[in-house]
């Protein structure tokens, strides 16, 4: 009987064990979906299956024409390209704009906290999440080792960035100057005074008049005329300034320092 009662005993105990096992996995299964990558969209953006955008948790990389924009996106496309992605959610699920929010695993790797690490992002967190700790330990590592973007020393060096640039206005661009624009967003949490700014199209130059932009808020450079207002500026030009294929803008502070270097080439 003893035996029995032994034997009853084992038996249960592996149905729990295998019960818990398949909980954890279930768990594990739950917090990291597995997803297809179609695209890396810039260092902290990328597009999985179904056209979802995905923007990369707890982390901020540098703007369009930014310094180290180009290679904050060539180290995510280079993570997650050909290798298997699992998305895990943190405290938030998704932005203002629809996009998720996650962490992406790349072959075990977590990609938000390489990024941080080659200091090729900041540690941008609203709450403490799962991750938190290790992003904000791995930007005070790449800080003091100067790494990637900490390797730029002058002031206001990422606040100012391309969050759109139309080069290429819908139908005529000669008949349609004011479709033809650059979006110019702070991503600082204070506000940017960049009168005397200049932004420059081959030969052409805009230089910005007591113009500010608040924390995180965004104004639009129109090629075309027009009253200019807190949120839309007018270059005031007769002519299209952007080549539809190819082009480089630059611009520079009130110093003359490089603040964005951004070319594009659709050929």
């Amino acid at each position: 009987m003893r035996q029995l009662h032994l034997a009853i005993a084992i038996g249960i105990m592996a149905i729990l064990f295998y019960l818990g096992i398949e909980a954890v996995a279930s768990v594990a299964n739950a917090a990291n979906e597995p997803a297809k990558l179609e695209r890396v969209i810039d260092g902290d953006t990328l597009v999985v299956e179904k056209g979802r955008s995905v923007r990369l948790l707890g982390i901020d990389t540098p703007e369009k024409g930014q310094p180290y924009s180009e290679q904050a996106t060539a180290f995510l496309e280079q993570a997650v390209r050909g290798k298997a992605i699992y998305l895990e959610k943190g405290g938030e699920d998704r932005d203002k704009y629809g996009r998720l929010l996650r962490y992406v695993r790349a072959d075990g790797r977590l990609v938000n906290l390489e990024l941080v690490r080659a200091g090729l992002a900041r540690a941008y967190v609203f709450q403490n999440d799962s991750h938190t700790i290790e992003l904000l330990a791995l930007e005070k590592q790449a800080k003091q080792q100067g790494n990637g973007i900490w390797s730029v020393k002058y002031e206001h060096a990422f606040c100012i960035g391309i969050s759109l640039f139309r080069y290429n206005a819908r139908g005529d661009d000669r008949t349609n100057l004011n479709d033809e624009f650059v979006i110019l967003r702070n991503g600082c949490d204070y506000q940017m005074d960049i009168a005397s700014w200049k932004v420059l199209a081959g030969n052409d130059a805009y230089a910005f008049g007591n113009v500010t932009v608040g924390p995180h808020q965004s104004v639009v450079l129109h090629t075309g005329s027009g009253p200019d207002n807190s949120t839309d500026l007018f270059w005031n030009s007769t002519r299209p300034l952007w080549n539809n294929e190819h082009d480089k803008l630059i611009m520079r502070d009130q110093a003359g320092r490089l603040m964005l270097n951004y070319s594009y080439d659709n050929i």
